[in-house]
């Protein structure tokens, strides 16, 4: 999890076009707009995508290359379900702090201006992307995503819940934790054998015995015969 630190920049390696041929370097949405064109300037095969076309191509992308290119293209058509989507696709891809890329900077901005709207969902997606990536510098924004979904915990299904625990430990962000374990508690049924151990691990880590959770983990133990 503390690997060393990744450039996003070291890795990109994907094709431009460039007066209609194909030459290697940096995505060729990223150069269109870095020459002082609009988006809506793009040839039209790249603004002929439907939005649930995007959400597939964000979830399925294999490279950081690819998120990079999707949003070079299409930035401004991301809405606040592409750019989580996008951010947990990511991390996902990486474990380890990148480079300050201005696209991914961009991505943390406009995520950070859409927090109040966001569903426990994708709070707890944006919560697990923050972690993996060890984007531990963004302590305000933290905040705000723990005061979003404090109040919807018991709306966060076990694989939510699991997510949560395990982001809020790896960052040190105890503020959630004590009615986390509540909401754990009360979903440990639902769970399977990974979210029991994610969210052990995390009240573990955090050095919180809390009964709230280890207690409702035991009788669920025992239930199953583990």
């Amino acid at each position: 999890m503390r690997a060393g630190t990744s450039a996003l920049s070291a890795r990109t390696n994907c094709s431009v076009w460039s007066s209609g041929t194909k030459t290697p370097g940096s995505c060729w949405g990223a150069r269109w707009i870095s020459r002082g064109r609009s988006e809506e300037d793009l040839p039209r095969r790249s603004r002929a995508v439907s939005a649930a076309d995007l959400t597939k191509r964000l979830a399925s992308a294999r490279r950081l290359d690819d998120l990079s290119q999707v949003y070079a293209e299409h930035s401004k058509r991301l809405d606040r379900i592409h750019l989580v989507t996008l951010l947990h696709r990511c991390g996902a891809l990486l474990n380890a702090t990148p480079t300050a890329d201005p696209w991914l900077k961009d991505v943390l901005r406009r995520l950070e201006a859409s927090c109040p709207a966001m569903a426990p969902r994708e709070v707890a997606n944006v919560l697990w992307a923050v972690a993996r990536m060890q984007l531990s510098g963004h302590s305000t924004w933290l905040r705000q995503l723990v005061s979003v979904l404090e109040p919807r915990l018991k709306e966060c299904r076990p694989q939510e819940l699991s997510n949560v625990a395990w982001a809020l430990a790896t960052l040190e962000e105890g503020r959630l934790l004590a009615p986390l374990a509540l909401a754990c508690g009360a979903a440990v049924a639902d769970m399977d054998s990974q979210h029991l151990a994610n969210v052990s691990w995390a009240f573990g880590t955090a050095r919180l015995p809390q009964q709230e959770w280890f207690a409702p983990l035991a009788t669920q133990l025992r239930r199953r015969g583990t």
